[in-house]
């Protein structure tokens, strides 16, 4: 008989503790925003997304050049290029980039989640993918 799947829900970063991620698949989904905004980057020709999760990290990437969006607790940091609104990506500007992105819990959830046996990013705009 075959077995049937199962699914655990973390509603936290901090809950990836609770869970042997190196032999699960991951998918990390912040609808709204985080994982949207990563989405619509590649959609409009990113060429790769370096999630990072603190503020530090992302004003080093920063210093190197990179187009870097950063969000706290729902605001864009004004120091950066972007915050985490979808919109803030649909831009020719990004095209055959590499952007950096730090936000309040979608990119934590993603570092969070990186040594899981297959990591994916869901959004509402790629279920379909999924």
């Amino acid at each position: 008989m075959k077995q049937q799947p199962k699914i655990d829900v973390a509603l936290s970063p901090l809950l990836f503790q609770n869970y042997f991620l190196p032999d699960k698949i991951v998918v990390v989904t912040d609808v709204l925003r985080a994982t949207s905004a990563i989405c619509t980057a590649f959609e409009y020709g990113a060429e790769a997304i370096i999630p990072v999760a603190t503020i530090e990290e992302a004003q080093a990437f920063k210093a190197k050049g990179f187009l870097v969006g950063a969000e706290r607790n729902g605001e864009k940091l004004p120091e950066f290029d972007f915050g985490n609104s979808p919109f803030e990506y649909m831009t020719e500007k990004i095209k055959g980039q590499t952007i950096v992105l730090t936000t309040t819990n979608g990119t934590k959830a993603v570092k969070q989640a990186q040594n899981a046996h297959q990591l994916l990013i869901g959004a509402f705009t790629n279920f379909t993918a999924l």
